[in-house]
């Protein structure tokens, strides 16, 4: 499915709460054995923070005892804590959320696959994803009293878009769609009703979309360049998602032309 093409905006209230890059690759033990001193070296001074975290170790038995293998987790974090890159011993990502714009992300992800590569050198990426978690609350926008049906594409509403069925009955939404993009491109859909920490008891809709492609990739510069087409296919997507009520709402404008 190809998602049908819009102007591109900026929306002045941002629906987006995270944006997701990973990259994952053949398991490279270097990391959960030494500290990565020179990935904090290539990473230089715009990540000055760094945590480690330790995820569920893996239990191997043996026939004398039981081996636990650690994984570690470093991130390392920008001055102002906006926009963090992640490494362990299977994966990159790049997070933030507070997302903007592409241009303004994007640095990131280069400079993240950059220090990996120089460090680490794997031999190949086995997946590829860029993933917008999207969250559309009624009362942020000033908008409480419209119906869900105004303002979502009917298609992703199940029965709330049901007359018959009172929207203050329905306690819990969620749906799972898996769409292919061609070239062994896909977009896992997760969509419906939820509340964050931030929106409190407010039900709000939830658009969590991971574009992802599996094949192996070596070069770099193509994975950018395929995150750049899936950051196009995710903005497509999302107003696919709405409809003019709400799209009007959220305050697009034009981007500006350093965009």
């Amino acid at each position: 499915m190809q998602f049908p093409k819009y102007d591109r905006v900026i929306y002045s209230t941002n629906p987006l709460v995270e944006v997701i890059f990973q990259v994952k690759f053949p398991r490279i033990f270097k990391i959960d054995e030494q500290i990565p001193v020179e990935f904090q070296k290539q990473m230089g001074r715009n990540y000055p923070f760094v945590e480690t975290r330790d995820v569920v170790p893996l239990i191997i038995p043996s026939a004398t005892e039981n081996n636990i293998t650690r994984r570690l987790v470093y991130d390392f974090e920008t001055e102002q804590k906006d926009y963090k890159i992640t490494i362990a011993s299977e994966f990159l990502s790049v997070s933030t959320k507070k997302y903007v714009r592409w241009e303004d992300f994007l640095p990131h992800i280069v400079a993240g696959l950059a220090a990996l590569k120089n460090v680490y050198s794997p031999p190949f990426f086995t997946r590829v994803g860029l993933r917008y978690v999207d969250v559309i609350s009624r009362t942020r926008l000033g908008i409480h009293d419209c119906k869900w049906s105004e303002l979502i594409r009917i298609s992703a509403l199940g029965l709330l878009a049901d007359p018959d069925v009172p929207t203050e009955d329905v306690n819990e939404l969620s749906a799972g769609t898996l769409l292919s993009l061609g070239d062994d491109r896909h977009v896992a859909i997760r969509s419906g009703l939820g509340q964050t920490e931030e929106t409190g008891f407010e039900a709000v809709f939830i658009i969590d979309s991971d574009f992802y492609c599996e094949l192996p990739l070596k070069d770099t510069n193509h994975v950018i360049s395929l995150c750049s087409d899936f950051n196009k296919s995710a903005g497509r997507a999302f107003r696919w998602f709405l409809n003019e009520k709400l799209h009007q709402a959220l305050g697009p404008k034009k981007p500006s032309h350093q965009s």
